[in-house]
């Protein structure tokens, strides 16, 4: 088999795959939940809901992935709390009054500090348990560790670094039989290579693992791929070399395993990037195991479902929360992800995506323009993707809304006066209700207004300068046309109905009396309309896109 097509299944497809067999119960995630109670800067009683197969931890640095990560390997079998969260005379970590507890295999688990460096535990972890961490930032091979961390004697010279290693790598092939105490060798299997060819896109014959003390007596691994030419990971891309890595521990992995992943995209392109998640889904269905990530990049969020998205960012007062549910495009703006040059747009339903396109394509933009449809309707639209855009300061968003959205009688000269932002915020959103995310609480007297009047005003500015309205109510009403019909279906007369209300709602009548397909007569009459590139509605929308396209970000 073709190594580059082993995993042919894409990204949705495993996805659709993972959310039928976690439904029937095939796939069971054997940590449920992680809550946790005074831990570094996360608010109090902050939980974590494992409801996916995968779970995916996204957030900008120093957002809390790392301890989330930490406090999930503790309950590694032989491991302790202190080992993960220590304190120094010079660093107390955060953890005065900790408290951190777990559902796992419906059994409650929980580790509370105590004193200084000792924490006591309620609950019996399964013996079962198996839990393997990966931290791809600590995968160095071992010529880079002898390089940069070996201390071979005082005040070394590069050049006497690089004879150590020479002279040493020799022990490496003299004793090729050696299984003692130094060295531990063995080749990777079929499936494993197999598996590194995928994801690197490579054509390796053979890879042999090697973990020794030749080198200041200290443990390194040493990998030797053969493509025919055989080298080691030193001359080898460092991607290559993590890459080899995880997959030597995912394919060793015993089934029904919680695997952690602390960001598997070092060293990594954004292709690979994607092939190695392709390749982590296959092994969660065939391994039943569930996976934890933590990761900072796009290409690994990305068409992830809402249920795997935890996302965790800081709020104005510097705590932590964890947002679940959350939708891929949402985490890319926690991100602060600049995918592209081209400018997004954004529309509320799947008719409106399809004219922009048309329009996109006849105007020759469509490189410059990316047209993205986000479920979950205006309303979903304008309070969890338009207002936390507008708080990160994301310049290339914008979003074309259906015409029956646009707010009536929408003074903007009124922004500066502040007993008018609530009026002004209700006509735009629909409600007064945001998530502010301030720091607030009306019971001890603790409500930041000014803080609150900011980000309105932050709000309303940038819906003013990247929200626009299609010229109609709605879509179909855009691209519907009686001539155009009536030649496509070669009819007289079209069919009426009494109930018809609105242009969409005529469509589909029309589509299911006469029998032709309802996707095919939107795509005709979209087609029509971009053809016929005159009509007010036409130059309508081609000024609204030349004018994002030509917007200074």
């Amino acid at each position: 088999m073709d190594d580059n097509k082993l995993f042919i299944k894409s990204i949705d497809d495993s996805i659709s795959d993972l959310i039928n067999m976690n439904r029937k119960g095939i796939i069971r995630n054997r940590l449920s939940l992680l809550e946790v109670h005074n831990l570094r800067y996360f608010i109090p009683g902050t939980k974590l809901n494992f409801s996916f197969p995968i779970t995916i931890l996204v957030g900008k640095n120093g957002s809390g992935k790392t301890t989330i990560m930490k406090s999930i390997k503790m309950l590694s079998k032989g491991n302790i709390p202190q080992n993960e969260f220590f304190e120094t005379e010079i660093d107390d970590g955060g953890f005065k009054n900790a408290d951190i507890s777990y559902e796992i295999d419906d059994s409650n688990i929980s580790f509370k500090r105590i004193r200084k460096n000792e924490w006591g535990k309620e609950g019996i972890i399964p013996s079962n348990i198996n839990i393997v961490y990966l931290k791809t930032k600590s995968m160095v091979g071992a010529t880079e560790k002898s390089f940069l961390y070996d201390d071979i004697g005082k005040n070394t010279k590069q050049i006497q670094k690089v004879e150590y290693v020479i002279k040493q790598s020799k022990k490496i092939s003299q004793n090729a039989n050696d299984f003692s105490a130094r060295k531990k060798s063995y080749y990777f299997n079929d499936d494993a290579i197999k598996a590194v060819n995928f994801i690197i896109q490579g054509n390796i014959k053979s890879i042999e693992f090697i973990e020794h003390k030749y080198f200041s007596g200290t443990w390194g691994t040493t990998i030797i791929f053969d493509e025919g030419v055989k080298y080691t990971e030193y001359n080898a891309g460092s991607g290559e070399y993590v890459i080899a890595n995880i997959v030597n521990n995912v394919q060793n992995i015993s089934d029904n395993s919680i695997l952690l992943l602390d960001e598997p995209e070092v060293s990594l392109h954004p292709g690979a990037q994607k092939r190695l998640i392709r390749y982590i889904l296959d092994v969660i269905k065939r391994k039943r195991l569930q996976v934890i990530v933590s990761t900072h990049s796009p290409c690994i969020v990305e068409n992830m479902p809402s249920d795997a998205i935890k996302c965790l960012r800081k709020i104005p007062n510097g705590k932590i929360v964890i947002d679940e549910h959350v939708q891929y495009q949402k985490a890319f703006v926690e991100l602060e992800a600049d995918l592209t040059n081209k400018k997004h747009i954004i529309v509320e339903d799947k008719m409106a995506k399809m004219i922009l396109e048309y329009v996109a394509r006849k105007e020759k933009i469509e490189d410059l323009v990316e047209i993205e449809f986000y479920p979950g309707g205006a309303s979903y639209i304008k309070t969890d993707i338009i207002f936390p855009y507008s708080k990160t300061g994301v310049k290339n968003r914008y979003f074309i809304l259906d015409g029956d959205q646009k707010p009536d009688d929408l003074d903007w000269e009124k922004l500066c006066d502040d007993n008018s932002l609530k009026d002004m915020i209700i006509k735009v959103a629909g409600t007064e209700n945001l998530r502010w995310g301030i720091n607030a609480n009306r019971k001890a007297g603790r409500y930041d207004e000014e803080l609150k009047k900011t980000l309105a005003r932050r709000f309303l500015k940038f819906y003013k300068n990247h929200v626009f309205y299609l010229p109609m109510s709605i879509p179909e009403e855009i691209i519907y046309d009686e001539n155009e019909i009536k030649s496509t279906l070669k009819l007289d007369v079209l069919p009426v109905h009494d109930d018809n209300k609105n242009s969409k709602e005529c469509l589909k009548y029309i589509s299911d009396t006469i029998g032709y397909s309802y996707d095919a007569l939107e795509k005709h009459l979209c087609f029509c309309f971009a053809r016929n590139n005159t009509s007010e509605n036409y130059l309508w929308i081609n000024s609204i896109m030349n004018s994002i396209v030509n917007a200074k970000d």
